[in-house]
């Protein structure tokens, strides 16, 4: 009922009311909401770190988390069992006495302790949500590849290994390209082409994990690459908001981007490619796996990473 009471009030993450977002999931009236909070509740005590989990942390966790987004609560919570390669580095670097620019490990054990809520999705996100269709269409057009839905489906079905319980998070695309090597590609949006080291090792830790996910499914690869697809920031602003009003803008916006780049305008839209080889993941891994298992480990005991002070200050 207060969540209904407060459903008129205030705008989502993405411009919805959240009363808007309660009749899309088909939720509107206390009993159901109630019987659906329960559903995900029994869900929360099927975490492998469960038993550890304050009962009042997850309840206040659950209908907070409902109320930012109805439609996304399940899907947090199943990412409460994992860490994510979005925010794996985090940990990677901190074991390095580095500082991760992005994410903190102590704030990643928060939530998936449910005590802190998951963060709303913020500008970024949402334009690489948006617009990461976009470039994976301009990448099979410049490149002409073709996505491999056989092996990405595979990729897709793989359950995290007993022995690496916390793998988790899904990949963008399996390609074959015009010679017939399959390569792994993560598709991203970013506001500059060159980002330097700091966001290039998350992108290079992602892929190493992805690399791993895809053995595990047999799936093998020539080489991996990463994609960034860079729009000046007002076609930036214009193609989410078309996308997130419609998305069945893509097919156009798709068309405009294959123009704009053929143009090559002053500050018109850019593309860039890094290629990562078998080498570069094979060698990262054996670090990523060693931090992430420890890092998994202490969630079990209930044991979050500590505030993270790096060795030296950054100037």
């Amino acid at each position: 009922e207060l969540i209904l009471q407060e459903a008129n009030r205030g705008e989502l993450s993405d411009g919805r009311l959240l009363t808007e977002a309660l009749n899309d999931v088909g939720l509107t009236d206390p009993v159901g909401i109630g019987q659906h909070l329960k559903v995900m509740l029994e869900r929360a005590q099927g975490l492998r770190h469960s038993s550890v989990i304050d009962g009042a942390h997850a309840g206040r966790w659950i209908v907070n988390a409902f109320a930012q987004d109805p439609s996304r609560l399940g899907w947090h919570i199943g990412r409460l069992d994992g860490i994510g390669p979005s925010g794996a580095w985090a940990y990677v670097a901190e074991s390095r006495g580095e500082r991760c620019h992005f994410a903190r490990a102590h704030d990643l054990d928060s939530t998936r302790m449910m005590i802190r809520l998951p963060d709303r999705a913020n500008s970024h996100m949402l334009r690489g949500q948006l617009l990461e269709p976009i470039a994976q269409h301009v990448f099979l057009a410049l490149t002409q590849s073709r996505t491999d839905v056989e092996a990405t489906q595979a990729v897709s079905r793989v359950l995290a290994p007993r022995d690496h319980p916390w793998l988790s998070g899904s990949l963008d695309d399996i390609v074959i390209d015009p010679n017939g090597s399959r390569l792994l590609i993560d598709y991203k949006c970013p506001t500059e082409l060159n980002l330097g080291s700091p966001i290039e090792d998350v992108y290079a830790t992602q892929l190493s994990l992805y690399w791993m996910r895809s053995q595990l499914a047999g799936v093998n690869f020539s080489g991996s690459g990463l994609w960034k697809l860079r729009l000046p920031p007002a076609v930036s602003d214009l193609f989410v908001g078309l996308l997130a009003q419609n998305p069945k803008w893509k097919a156009n916006l798709c068309a405009q981007a294959m123009t704009s780049i053929g143009m090559k305008l002053d500050d018109g839209i850019e593309v860039g490619y890094k290629k990562f080889h078998r080498q570069d993941a094979e060698s990262r891994l054996p670090e990523i796996i060693e931090v992430l298992d420890s890092a998994d480990a202490a969630i079990q005991r209930g044991t979050l990473a500590p505030y993270f002070r790096p060795r030296k200050l950054d100037i």
